[in-house]
């Protein structure tokens, strides 16, 4: 499975990379929008008499490659001789980063302060070249960065050759390698949970030589959980011989220029009783609560890594990484957090990602709080757009507060995902336009009121708009949703051209398409009945009560009848117990792996895994270690398997429901069923299988 879908990263990303049109090529502008941007003529061009010349800094022949890959077959036969000279230059005051454009009869220079400056101006140069007109824009430049660091983030490391055109002409200078298996992600011989590379020592590797080529163009993060969900053994923040292999694992990766080690709890820390327990009872003895041990493992990691790396940046993600949906101001948060801080060495960051999980607004309020929480220590902002109920945010939707570029909050990480899904690339790669363009950014300001100086678009019209977007999460009810974005449709239309709405295009399709497609409705029986589970289905409730429901292909078709399958839901209203069944037709004898998914109204979804083969498998992403109170039995027939589950309500109370959460006659719960890879419940969202707006429902 994990080398299928590794393949699959490695071909998205290829085709993504190699699409002209999916890069930020010509639209009358550069983006991101750079600080000043004055347009001249539009000239013809003709690459038979265009020369480039690109020297003295070592991005240099990726900036050429970068030009001429975009001259490559210009021809306009009004064309006169130009020179395009990409240099390095002290003009720029030393910004770090920082580039200028100037046009001058037959000669357009790019200025760059450093390395990265000077692949920018090219970057920016080559968007102003129209390729379908055989013709350039003239234009004034001049740009620099609000924040320092700039990451996009996926599970798996990018072929190095693809980063300077797909990153860097994005002005993104960073990209992180996110892992969730196990704390020995780091170790040079952990296997990468996706992607080509067979270990992590060899992919660090290639990216080392793609680092030295271009005099390091791209930084590299490595972000491994403390908690994996695969641990063979889970972390003992009180055994010193584990923290001396988590510190030897983030040496052997430093040497290969790694710039950041962000080390992650975030998602795993469960809370018990009003605390967040000890995983292991050397840890109870030894510290006084996780967050000091948290911090202790972090004080070690820094002072082993800081003499010999004094470069590298080290972070931390805490379980409560926001205000509101962790209560970080109240126990047990709040003390975690305070605990965590006074062992935090003042260079280690703290990731946070505002308010909530995915906030679409940050506030100098929200950020002097949480940083009261953390001794004062410096942010790390984790940016989760993706994650807003489904909504993807458009850039002037980031209202971060004015002074934002303030050195104890100004690095920015993007969770993007735009390597290897094209259904987030337009949002999460035009927004790093907000952490480039620092104009407009003055006191009782937000982004709109800068972006509106920078656009021709009217403010007021604009923001109804997007709030009209945001307002979707609230929309039940799958017609008035559908008409909603047809509205949205029309007044996006009237932005295209002065805003880039490629992102809400994309957005537009993909929620049409769910609210009018046909979502299966399984009207569940219930009362007082009770099944044995014992796989043989012969009980009452299977033959004269339960709620049918079939799988069905991902396309919509129905199943050989060798790969039907038959699933019926009762609710024990007495006992509060859901059952399940499936009869599985299986023309082969290997086992294949069930998905059932729940998303009760209100909380965060719940998957529960098992095997047609009779061994059961549990995993919830909120929990660190949720061992739920089911059952499953499967027993193998003349076609194929019989399964039978007991869920009781009290198990998912444990894990996502509120404690006294009740399933009331009426109520709806989202619910999806996946078997093998291709045959499911409700037909998937083509762009996301794992969204839940394309769920079919449990109706009680």
């Amino acid at each position: 499975m994990k080398t299928i879908l590794s393949v699959i990263c490695s071909v998205i990303f290829f085709s993504l990379a190699a699409a002209p049109d999916r890069t930020p090529f010509f639209s009358g502008r550069v983006f991101p929008e750079p600080v000043t941007f004055i347009p001249g003529e539009f000239i013809p061009v003709s690459a038979s008499v265009t020369t480039i010349e690109c020297d003295g800094f070592p991005a240099a022949n990726y900036a050429a490659e970068l030009l001429n890959k975009r001259l490559d077959g210009v021809e306009n036969p009004a064309a006169k001789p130009l020179s395009v000279k990409i240099v390095l230059s002290e003009k720029n005051d030393g910004k770090p980063e920082s580039y200028t454009v100037e046009f001058d009869g037959n000669t357009v220079t790019g200025r760059g302060a450093d390395n990265r400056g000077c692949y920018y101006a090219a970057a920016a140069i080559a968007q102003l070249i129209d390729r379908a007109n055989a013709g350039m824009l003239t234009a004034k430049i001049e740009d620099y960065p609000l924040c320092s660091n700039r990451y996009v983030t996926d599970y798996f490391l990018v072929q190095p050759q693809f980063m300077p055109e797909f990153f860097s002409q994005w002005k993104i200078n960073g990209y992180a390698v996110q892992s969730a298996l196990s704390w020995r992600d780091l170790a040079p011989n952990a296997k990468p949970q996706f992607g080509s590379y067979p270990t992590l020592e060899a992919s660090l590797k290639a990216y080392a030589e793609f680092y030295e080529k271009t005099g390091g163009l791209i930084d590299l993060m490595l972000a491994p959980r403390l908690y994996g969900f695969q641990d063979a053994e889970k972390f003992d923040c009180s055994n010193e011989e584990m923290i001396d292999r988590l510190i030897a694992d983030a040496k052997s990766a430093a040497k290969y220029h790694v710039a950041h080690i962000m080390i992650r709890v975030d998602d795993v820390v469960p809370e018990v009783d009003g605390k967040y327990p000890f995983i292991h009872p050397g840890e109870e003895k030894r510290f006084s609560s996780m967050g000091q041990a948290h911090g202790y493992v972090m004080k070690r990691l820094y002072n082993a890594l800081h003499p010999e790396f004094p470069g590298l940046k080290l972070s931390f993600c805490p379980g409560p990484y926001t205000i509101d949906s962790h209560r970080a101001d109240r126990d047990p948060a709040k003390t975690y957090l305070a605990e965590l801080a006074a062992e935090l060495p003042d260079d280690v960051y703290v990731v946070w990602t505002g308010r909530d999980v995915g906030t679409p607004v940050m506030t100098r309020a929200d950020t002097d709080l949480y940083q009261s929480l953390i001794g004062g220590h410096k942010l790390f902002t984790w940016h989760n757009p993706t994650m807003l109920a489904g909504v993807l945010c458009h850039p002037a939707d980031l209202d971060f507060y004015p002074g934002f570029e303030l050195p104890a909050d100004g690095i920015f990480f993007a969770n993007a995902e735009g390597t290897g899904k094209d259904r987030n690339r337009p949002a999460d790669l035009t927004y790093t336009a907000y952490v480039w363009n620092p104009a407009g950014y003055v006191k009782n300001e937000t982004y709109l009121d800068a972006a509106a100086k920078l656009n021709p678009v009217n403010r007021k019209n604009y923001g109804a708009f997007l709030s009209g977007v945001a307002s979707l999460k609230t929309i039940d009810n799958r017609r008035e949703r559908a008409e909603k974005l047809l509205a949205l449709k029309d007044a996006a239309a009237s932005f295209d051209g002065f805003v880039n709405i490629s992102w809400f295009n994309a957005f537009f399709e993909r929620e049409y398409a769910n609210a009018t497609a046909d979502i299966p409705v399984i009207n569940v029986s219930s009362g007082p009945l009770n099944a044995v589970v014992d796989g043989n289905l012969n009980d009452e409730i299977w033959k004269y009560h339960a709620a049918p429901f079939r799988l069905a292909l991902d396309d919509g078709s129905e199943p050989p009848a060798g790969q039907a399958t038959v699933g019926r839901v009762y609710f024990n209203s007495e006992a509060e117990i859901l059952f399940l069944s499936f009869e599985i037709n299986q023309s082969t004898p290997d086992k294949e792996e069930m998905l059932l998914s729940f998303v009760p109204t209100g909380t965060r979804s719940c998957n529960l895994w098992f095997d047609t083969d009779g061994n059961t498998k549990t995993w919830f992403h909120w929990v660190l270690e949720w061992k739920p109170e089911w059952k499953v039995k499967t027993v193998k027939t003349a076609n194929g398997f019989n399964v039978e589950i007991a869920l009781p309500l009290q198990a998912l109370r444990e894990a996502t429901l509120a404690k006294d959460e009740k399933i009331k006659t009426g109520g709806k719960w989202g619910f999806q069923v996946q078997r093998g890879k291709n045959m499911f419940l409700a037909k998937p969202n083509p762009h996301d299988r794992g969204d839940v707006g394309s769920y079919g429902q449990l109706a009680f």
